[in-house]
């Protein structure tokens, strides 16, 4: 969610050498294969850069309800990419619960983005 916020918002910050440094974290943490969340975060990063311009000065429900779409794309490819690793077709329900409990989230998390964004980093732009 954050990484959605921050891509938009201040692309500067989020370059995507950070992005794999994140999925390489997050897939340490997560004793997932390395690469596993990586590539996810790379793609998801790749489509959010090449769109953020049609996601900046928009409303917060359209901006929250493309991060829902966002979600259920990263539902399905972690489902196909966790499916092909293990060889077998595993329940895609399990992915989509995941990912509605973080579009629920979401606001939150963008509140604090954006707190921490004015608090801190509004002086850098």
């Amino acid at each position: 969610a954050s990484l959605f916020y921050w891509v938009v918002f201040k692309p500067h910050l989020m370059t995507p050498f950070t992005v794999f440094l994140l999925g390489l974290i997050s897939d340490l943490l997560t004793f997932a294969p390395l690469g596993y969340n990586t590539l996810l975060f790379l793609l998801f990063y790749g489509v959010i850069f090449y769109n953020k311009h049609y996601l900046r000065g928009r409303s917060f429900m359209f901006f929250w309800s493309c991060f829902c779409v966002c979600c259920l794309g990263i539902a399905v490819g972690q489902w196909i990419l966790a499916s092909l690793l293990l060889l077998s077709w595993l329940s895609l329900p399990f992915f989509i619960v995941q990912e509605v409990l973080l579009a629920a989230i979401f606001p939150v998390v963008a509140l604090i983005c954006s707190w921490f964004s004015v608090r801190f980093l509004d002086d850098e732009d």
